[in-house]
């Protein structure tokens, strides 16, 4: 997104800061891997047919 955008990674941060809904919360590798293993856990095995977005309240 940073190259399509044309902005450094400090200026796609202050970006996404700007517009999404979570203020100041940057997405890390760690919070997808959480949701995956959710997903594949025994606590997720009724999360059927669902879009889980990962963004931080941004969509683009």
């Amino acid at each position: 997104a940073s190259s399509f955008l044309r902005l450094d990674d400090e200026g796609l941060e202050k970006l996404t800061n700007e517009v999404a809904t979570l203020k100041h919360v940057t997405l890390k590798t760690q919070n997808v891997v959480n949701r995956a293993l959710f997903l594949a856990s025994e606590e997720g095995r009724y999360v059927s047919g669902h879009n889980l977005l990962i963004d931080g309240g941004l969509v683009l």
